[in-house]
């Protein structure tokens, strides 16, 4: 929200604290200043208003309204329900604009004005400079008075060209494949002649046809120009969900429908449609204005909470006295009663936000000041927590593996295919939950066995413990896999006893047996079971054995670049030890060289009676900035042997 300084102190008699000064209020009472910047005279401040606070807080009068509170400086900003600071305008003519709302679900409020005589032309500076110096551009009288409103109010409006709206205003969802013309972009370019409507979309429209999106873009057809002379002006409630959809769906995201998304206070449409008609009646003289209609779903009850000092101060951990406590409600413009020990709360209309006496605890402590509330050392709890069992045989499970020397992985949740398909997915190849770790598992066996060289491993093996989607419920799936890269004559019958020890580890553990139903083979390797459907059966854990972690171990990045491979064997006397070979390569080799391991090691006895030791070495050589070339691993390889050879060993 793009805020204007001088916009600000135009709520308050008094001057306000230097806008370094009010930033800083804004920090440590609200919101995150994202930027404070200069315009033409003018502070503005770009501040970051969260979900839980746009309903009233993306307006000028929000944003004075949380200053007034936070630097305890009188505003004449009114939330608390009486209107006062809001002016009406005079009736001059019996038009009222028929409206109907086809869906109440939809729509819970639509008020609507005709005002005739208006004369459209340029905006004179007092209404053309605070909209620009919040970055928005100044259109004409009409439209500039709307906006202004919004960003004073948090209200969106909308104004229509009287005359070009056949028949009654009808709120309704737009017809399957309906088709609406839409205002020009803000650079004059026409974003669509034919933007396509879907039968959830909600319009808003005449006996012809759509003439605008609910809460998203007006159309083209009833739009205001400069020859317009008679106006319905619309100030509606939308439902947040169905603006969101439809602007998310057509990619018209804007001002307007930013509001109506995060939700507002039903008293707002009427407040400034006033607003909006006094500023038109200052602009346009001979103006007439009629009366409004108003079609209100459903008049909302008043909210009250009950809160006690004591709930407020076991919570923020620090006193908090009845004294305190009203003076912040006074602050935040929050009628109150007592009633017993508790405080009765009025809730002003617009703090959509402030639902549970939780809410209150926040609203407190941030007006009192977390800096003025103690560090303290949690209570230890005098009971013990139960052991969640599904996250103590998951933990369990986990042990065994590793004990067994498996490496757990943890992979995307999303998928190419499934059974849940996301709305909005975030690529091609992520539009589906998984149902299984099977596939996972695969590719990440896959990927190891060609870095198996970097990594040094002649085996891998890994696993993975995560939730799975299967349509209409979530569970854990327990996946394992295993490639063994070594020659074996009967290597499937080893991988066979790799995952059958791993299951009678786990049946010892939990005292469950799982059985493997699906057969084992070289060719597939992997096991992908519902472990969420076992854990329930699994002896019951009375104590959880908590193990500490190694605090010592650091995260090593790793090159993305690809490595290279060459293997040596050098024929050595006898008494010359493997350490010994290994320390020449490691100093000839250099930087380049990432590892070695040592894979072969025979004795030969040579027809002149000699006796010598054969190792072998795989070299492993990566770099961190490049992608490494034939030539320069070969001039390494030889340097290599050269220095085997000074020393009289004798490379195979």
């Amino acid at each position: 929200m793009i805020v204007s300084y001088k916009w600000l102190q135009t709520y308050f008699k008094e001057k306000l604290p230097a806008p370094a000064k009010v930033a800083e209020s804004f920090t440590f009472g609200a919101f995150e200043v994202e930027a404070t910047d200069e315009v033409d005279g003018d502070t503005v401040f770009d501040l970051k208003v969260l979900p839980d606070r746009a309903c009233y807080a993306l307006s000028h009068r929000g944003i004075a309204y949380e200053l007034s509170a936070i630097i305890n400086q009188k505003s004449s900003i009114d939330f608390g329900g009486s209107e006062s600071d809001i002016s009406k305008a005079e009736i001059s003519n019996d038009h009222k604009v028929s409206v109907t709302v086809a869906d109440e679900k939809l729509c819970n409020r639509y008020c609507a004005r005709y005002i005739k005589n208006i004369e459209v032309g340029a905006s004179a500076s007092w209404l053309k400079e605070p909209l620009e110096a919040v970055g928005q551009r100044s259109i004409n009288t009409i439209v500039d008075a709307t906006n202004f409103v919004m960003l004073d109010m948090g209200q969106p409006l909308h104004a229509f060209d009287a005359d070009k709206v056949k028949g009654g205003i009808v709120v309704r969802l737009a017809k399957e494949r309906e088709k609406i013309e839409l205002l020009p972009e803000k650079g004059g370019v026409v974003l669509s002649r034919n933007i396509e409507l879907q039968s959830t979309d909600l319009v808003i429209a005449d006996d012809l046809g759509p003439i605008a999106i609910a809460g998203v873009k007006g159309g083209l057809r009833a739009s205001v120009t400069d020859a317009t002379k008679n106006l319905i002006i619309e100030s509606a409630n939308f439902d947040s969900v169905r603006v969101r959809k439809t602007s998310t769906r057509l990619g018209l995201r804007n001002e307007a429908s930013k509001r109506f998304e995060n939700g507002l206070a039903l008293e707002l449409s009427a407040l400034a449609i006033e607003e909006v008609s006094v500023l038109i009646s200052k602009l346009c003289s001979k103006c007439s204005v009629g009366k409004i209609t108003d079609v209100l779903a459903k008049q909302k009850k008043s909210k009250t909470i009950s809160v006690s000092t004591d709930f407020i101060s076991n919570r923020l951990g620090v006193e908090i006295d009845a004294a305190v406590l009203e003076g912040i409600l006074n602050r935040l413009q929050i009628s109150f009663s007592k009633k017993a020990a508790n405080h009765v709360l009025s809730v002003p209309a617009v703090r959509l936000d402030l639902v549970i006496p939780e809410d209150i605890v926040e609203e407190v402590g941030r007006i009192y000041g977390y800096n003025k509330i103690p560090p303290a050392i949690p209570k230890k709890a005098s009971t013990a927590p139960s052991i969640n069992q599904t996250s103590y045989w998951i933990e369990k499970i986990k042990d065994t593996m590793f004990g067994l020397g498996f490496s757990e992985v943890q992979t995307s949740s999303f998928s190419t295919s499934g059974k849940v398909e996301i709305q909005n997915p975030l690529a091609s190849d992520k539009k589906f939950l998984r149902s299984i770790l099977y596939e996972n598992i695969q590719k990440c066996l896959e990927q190891n066995t060609r870095n198996a060289s970097l990594l040094g491993l002649s085996e891998v093996k890994i696993f993975e413990i995560g939730t799975t989607f299967s349509g209409d419920e979530e569970k854990i799936n327990f996946c394992l896999g295993v490639t063994v890269l070594k020659n074996l004559k009967k290597k499937d019958e080893y991988i066979a006893q790799i995952i059958n020890k791993v299951f009678e580890e786990i049946t010892e553990v939990t005292g469950l047996k799982i059985n493997i139903t699906k057969p084992l083979n070289q060719n597939d390797p992997i096991v992908d079971i519902f472990l969420s459907d076992y854990i329930p059966k699994f002896k019951k854990a009375a104590d959880w054995d908590i193990k500490k972690t190694n605090q010592d171990n650091k995260y090593t990045p790793f090159s993305v670049y690809p490595f290279m491979v060459r293997d040596v064997a050098v024929f050595v006397p006898s008494d010359v030890t493997e350490k010994e070979v290994a320390t020449v390569i490691h100093e000839v080799a250099g930087p380049l060289k990432v590892r070695q391991d040592l894979f072969d090691v025979f004795t030969k006895k040579f027809d002149n009676g000699d006796q010598k030791t054969s190792y072998a070495f795989h070299i492993v050589f990566q770099s961190y900035e490049r992608t490494l070339v034939e030539e320069e691993i070969n001039l390494i390889m030889k340097k290599v042997a050269e220095a085997f050879t000074a020393k009289g060993w004798q490379v195979r």
